[in-house]
């Protein structure tokens, strides 16, 4: 990603900037919790939710692959390509899609494929932190959370398909309470996303894969 403003590239894994006058000031964006789930199951969460209206004007700009080289804009600084070339990671297929979670300086890549199950509570220790994730692969969506609110820790399970604490409080994908005495609270959030395994990788070859050596 490239910004208007200062000509800087940015990462989109990591919001670190890679090249520009932002690079230079070792500038890092804030990380925003996301959301890659199905029109339906977004829907259920936040029904009163609005559609950006399609502006025919930028389409090429989203269509056309080539779009900003036609426009004179240098997507890439000078020797950037050479760092993303010869990084093929064989662990998983390239396009293999993961949710990747990233706690402090440790990676962990967590195979949709190897979530058989349907909606899935998964608790795990990263970096020394514990987390939980909440995975559903029918509806591509996968994030992590830590288990705590208030100071005090929860665990989750899956009930007739509603995940569900120790408390009785039920949460939606997004890891807010939906009933309970803790409605309305919400987990705070991991750093994590879905991403194809080959982006992951290219971006933190150090990671490790959930349940595998």
């Amino acid at each position: 990603m490239k910004d208007y403003e200062t000509g800087s590239v940015w990462g989109q894994y990591d919001g670190i900037a890679i090249g520009g006058p932002a690079a230079e000031q070792k500038l890092r964006m804030d990380i925003i919790p996301t959301i890659q789930t199905t029109w339906a199951n977004w829907l259920k969460i936040y029904p009163q939710t609005k559609v950006l209206p399609w502006y025919k004007q930028y389409e090429a700009e989203y269509s056309d692959v080539n779009y900003l080289s036609k426009v004179g804009v240098k997507l890439y600084p000078t020797g950037f390509e050479s760092t993303i070339r010869n990084r093929q990671d064989t662990r998983l297929a390239e396009n293999e899609l993961v949710v990747g979670v990233n706690v402090g300086e440790t990676f962990r890549a967590y195979p949709l494929a190897d979530i058989t199950a349907g909606l899935t509570v998964l608790p795990d220790t990263l970096d020394g932190q514990e987390i939980v994730l909440f995975i559903d692969p029918k509806t591509t969506y996968g994030a992590a959370y830590q288990p705590m609110i208030n100071n005090e820790k929860l665990t989750f399970t899956v009930k007739e398909g509603v995940i569900t604490d120790n408390q009785g409080n039920t949460w939606n994908l997004n890891g807010q309470a939906i009933s309970g005495k803790l409605q309305g609270e919400k987990l705070p959030f991991v750093t994590s996303f879905i991403t194809e395994w080959y982006g992951w990788t290219a971006y933190h070859p150090q990671t490790t894969i959930y349940g595998r050596k």
